[in-house]
C-alpha cells in the first residue's frame, strides 16, 4: 500500500534523537580518559611522553625486572651488544690458480663445457658465451695459454675441427699456421656492446642471424652533394688501352707431372693424391703439365707465356698503364705459409711484371691472398702502440710493397710513404691525369678476423675516409678517378661485411657519376 510523504518522520526523528544520545553519552566517559585528553595535546610528541608515563609497557627505564638477579638483558644496543657495523670474519681465500696449465684447463673445461650444454637454448648463444670467455681468456692469461685452448678445444670438438684449413689443430694455431696469436689479439679487444660476438659467430661460423647493418650518417663522412656533380662530363673522345691483370696466384711449388684431380685442396703437389682412383704423383689420373692444371694455381711457364703471348693480340707500346687487382700467393693451406713464402712470391711477381712490360707503370692493389695470415690485415689502434703503424703485425708487408712499387718507379715517393703507413693504400696519377686510388679491401672482407672488432664502425681502418676525402679532393680539381681493389663489394653476403658495404655504396653515389669514373675489383 503506497506511504503518504509524512508518514515516516516520527521514526525518522526518533532515531536521529537516538544517536545523538549516544554520541553526548559517550562524551562524557572520553573526555574523561588520559589518553583523549593527551590526543588533544598540542604536539605529538608530547601526547607520546604522556602515553609513555602511564602505560608501564612503554616505559623504556622499567627494564631487567624479571630475574634481575640471574640475568642482565639489554636494549637499543646497549651495553656489551654488538655495534650495527661490527665486522665479521671472512673465509679464508682459495689459494688463486698459479699453475698455467690449471688455468688453461679451466679455461677448456668451461669451452667445451658450453659447447656440449643444454642449458643454451642454440647455437647462437653458446657460440657468443664461448667468445666471450675466450675474451676473458685473453685479456688475463698469457697468448701461449690462449693459443693452447685453442688447440685443444678444436681437437676436442668436431665441428671446429672440421673447418681448419690445416693438417692438423696444433699446425693451424701454432707452428708454421700460426692464426693462434693474431685470434688472442683480436679476443683481447672483442666487446659484446658492439655485437662483435655476434658478428664473428655468424659469419666465420654459421651460428648466428647476422646483426643488423648499421644506418650510415653521410654528413659524418662527406659534404652534401652539389648539382653539377650529378652530371657526368662530356667525353673527350680520346680512349686509352690500359692491361688489367688479376689473380695471378703464381705456386712455385708446382710439380710437374704430379696428381692434378687430387682428393685435397691444393694439387699438383708432391704430395697430392686422389683416394677414390689410389691414384699419386707415380701414377695420376692427370698429370699436371707444366703450362697448368685446372684444378691447380699458375706454374711458372703458364705465367710467363701469358706476358709472352701478348704481343699477338696487342701492342705493349699501345698501353698507357696498368692495373693489378691483387691476388699473387698460391691457394697453400695456412700451415704450409710463411712470411718468407709470401714475401719471395710477392718479389718475383713485381720482378716479372717490371721485366715483362719495362716502362709500363704498374698500379696494384693488395689482395686477401697477399698477406699472412691469410685476409689478415690489422687496423692500426689495435696496434700495441695506435700512434706508430710500424708497430702493426702486418708493417713488414706494406713496407716490402711499397718498396717494390717505389724501385720500379711506379709510385712516387710520397705516393709509396702513403702506401707504407696506410695498409698498402695510396692514390697516383697517370700521365693522363687520372687519378688511380687504391684500397686495401681486406678490411670489409669477412675471412679477415680483425673487422669482427667494433663491428658496428663501417670504417675502422680509416680506408674508406681515406677514399671519401681523395674523391672530394679529385671533385674541386674536376679531376676523374679509378677505384681498384681486390675483394668485391656488395650485399649478396658471400664476401663483404655490410656495414663497410653501405658505407662504400654512399661515397660511390656521392661521387658519381661527376668523379667516379670507373672501379675495378679483382
Amino acid at each position: 500500500m503506497p506511504r503518504t510523504r509524512g508518514a515516516g518522520w516520527p521514526s525518522a526523528l526518533f532515531i536521529g534523537m537516538s544517536v545523538v544520545g549516544i554520541i553526548a553519552s559517550y562524551w562524557k566517559i572520553l573526555k574523561h580518559t588520559t589518553l583523549f585528553t593527551g590526543a588533544l595535546a598540542s604536539t605529538i610528541g608530547s601526547a607520546q611522553e604522556i602515553l609513555k608515563s602511564n602505560v608501564p609497557a612503554l616505559n623504556p627505564q622499567l627494564t631487567n625486572i624479571i630475574n634481575n638477579d640471574s640475568l642482565t638483558l639489554y636494549y637499543n644496543g646497549s651495553g656489551p651488544v654488538p655495534d650495527y657495523h661490527e665486522l665479521s670474519p671472512v673465509p679464508d681465500p682459495i689459494s688463486p690458480l698459479k699453475d698455467l696449465s690449471a688455468i688453461e684447463n679451466v679455461f677448456l673445461n668451461e669451452f667445451v663445457g658450453i659447447a656440449n650444454s643444454t642449458v643454451f637454448p642454440d647455437s647462437c648463444t653458446k657460440c657468443v658465451a664461448e667468445m666471450e670467455l675466450m675474451h676473458l681468456a685473453a685479456i688475463t692469461q698469457p697468448v701461449s695459454t690462449v693459443t693452447n685452448i685453442l688447440i685443444r678445444a678444436c681437437n676436442a670438438l668436431p665441428g671446429y675441427k672440421s673447418i681448419v684449413y690445416a693438417d692438423s689443430c696444433e699446425s693451424e694455431f701454432s707452428g708454421t699456421g700460426g692464426t693462434g696469436p693474431y685470434l688472442a689479439q683480436l679476443f683481447s679487444k672483442m666487446s659484446i656492446a658492439t655485437g662483435d660476438m655476434q658478428a664473428l659467430c655468424h659469419y666465420q661460423y654459421g651460428a648466428c642471424d647476422a646483426p643488423q647493418t648499421v644506418l650510415i650518417d653521410e654528413s659524418e663522412w662527406f659534404s652534401p652533394k652539389p648539382k653539377q656533380a650529378e652530371i657526368a662530363p662530356q667525353l673527350s673522345g680520346e680512349t686509352i688501352n690500359v692491361l688489367h691483370l688479376s689473380d695471378w696466384h703464381l705456386d712455385p711449388r708446382y710439380d710437374i707431372g704430379s696428381e692434378g684431380n687430387c682428393s685435397q685442396y691444393q694439387c699438383c703437389r708432391p704430395y697430392s693424391t686422389n683416394t677414390d682412383l689410389y691414384t699419386n704423383s707415380k701414377n695420376a689420373s692427370i698429370p699436371a703439365s707444366r703450362f697448368g692444371s685446372f684444378d691447380c694455381d699458375s706454374p711458372p711457364d703458364l705465367a710467363l707465356s701469358s706476358f709472352e703471348s701478348m704481343p699477338s693480340f696487342f701492342s705493349l707500346s699501345d698501353l698507357a698503364f696498368t692495373i693489378f687487382t691483387g691476388d699473387i700467393v698460391s691457394h697453400d693451406r695456412d700451415d704450409h705459409l710463411s712470411q718468407a713464402y709470401v714475401s719471395y712470391s710477392e718479389e718475383v711477381t713485381y720482378q716479372v711484371f717490371k721485366t715483362m712490360l719495362g716502362s709500363i707503370p704498374v698500379y696494384a692493389t693488395l689482395g686477401n691472398h697477399d698477406t699472412l695470415p691469410i685476409a689478415f690485415n690489422t687496423p692500426d689502434n689495435l696496434n700495441p702502440d695506435p700512434t706508430d703503424s710500424s708497430s702493426n703485425a702486418l708493417a713488414w708487408n706494406y713496407d716490402l710493397l711499397s718498396s717494390l712499387w717505389s724501385e720500379y718507379e711506379w709510385l712516387n715517393e710520397t705516393e709509396a710513404h702513403h702506401a707504407r703507413n696506410h695498409y698498402g693504400a695510396y692514390a697516383a696519377t697517370t700521365k693522363q691525369g687520372l687519378r688511380i686510388i687504391s684500397i686495401n679491401t681486406d678490411f670489409w672482407y669477412k675471412s679477415n678476423i680483425f673487422n669482427f672488432w667494433n663491428y658496428t664502425n663501417p670504417d675502422q681502418s680509416g680506408m674508406l675516409i681515406f677514399l671519401a676525402d681523395e674523391l672530394a679532393a679529385c671533385e674541386s680539381r674536376s679531376q676523374r678517378a679509378w677505384i681498384i681493389g681486390h675483394v668485391l663489394s656488395g650485399y649478396d653476403g658471400s664476401q663483404p661485411l655490410p656495414n663497410p658495404t653501405a658505407l662504400f655504396y654512399s661515397i660511390i653515389r656521392r661521387f658519381s657519376p661527376a668523379t667516379v669514373a670507373g672501379i675495378f675489383f679483382g
